[in-house]
């Protein structure tokens, strides 16, 4: 009997100190964990201090992401941007838009160019959608083509369309179109599913506006965007062969 307890006891005692070693395992480790944690912050701090732009973002990204600091972090974000890193001027210049202060969209257009120009596309996009989203986007369109050029170059598809209407409608940026941009014009006319969109091209091409006059092009263009559902192409198409008829449009 006495054996018989004495082993139980020996069981329970190797349980027990199996339970203590696991326990003190797990909160053994989270404190590793802890500790190389803060040696790896302040190796990354020693290197941000001495001006190391890549460690400046990454302490920054550290500090408002996991440390809640978002104050600290944006003001070692600004000075990675300062240091010209790519990364750090896109991220920079994107809050800048986010916070939506109008004193601070000229250097947030600024940091986004510098970083666009050394070949981020995201900055570039950034860029592009400010300036065509805003109220007087029409008057923002010397400065989006450029960008729009640049990401079109890029494979960039979704630039495409937006390059073609300015091509089109600014002649003061563009008083005759070369053969390149008159290409790309009409691939997007050929490739365009906005109804409204085609009519406005043969309004175009109708009378030689912007592009070589084309009557039978315009044809083509309002009878695709009149079977699109097009009102325009609809209001249009009697006019134009009532002017046929009566031959003020040959």
């Amino acid at each position: 009997m006495k054996s018989a307890l004495n082993k139980i006891m020996i069981v329970l005692i190797i349980l027990l100190a199996a339970g203590a070693v696991s326990m003190w395992t797990g909160s053994g480790q989270k404190m590793i964990d802890q500790i190389s944690q803060a040696i790896s912050q302040k190796k990354l701090e020693m290197r941000a201090k001495k001006n190391d732009p890549a460690a400046q973002l990454e302490l920054a990204q550290l500090w408002m992401t996991e440390n809640g600091n978002e104050q600290k972090g944006r003001e070692m974000l600004s000075r990675a941007a300062a240091q010209g890193l790519a990364e750090a001027q896109f991220i920079q210049g994107t809050f800048l838009l986010k916070d939506g202060d109008p004193q601070e969209e000229a250097q947030a257009t600024e940091l986004l160019a510098a970083a666009a120009n050394q070949g981020s596309e995201k900055a570039g996009q950034v860029l592009i959608a400010y300036y065509l989203s805003r109220p007087d986007k029409k008057e923002n369109w010397p400065k989006a083509q450029p960008w729009l050029e640049k990401a079109y170059k890029q494979g960039n598809q979704a630039a495409k369309k937006p390059l073609a209407v300015i091509y089109l409608m600014d002649e003061k940026l563009f008083p005759k179109l070369n053969e390149a941009q008159e290409k790309l014009v009409e691939e997007t006319i050929s490739e365009a599913s906005d109804a409204e969109f085609i009519a406005a091209m043969g309004l175009m091409y109708e009378p030689g506006t912007r592009v070589n006059k084309n009557v039978s092009k315009a044809i083509s263009l309002y009878e695709k965007a009149g079977e699109k559902g097009s009102k325009a192409a609809m209001v249009t198409m009697p006019l134009f062969y009532r002017d046929v008829s009566e031959g003020i449009n040959p």
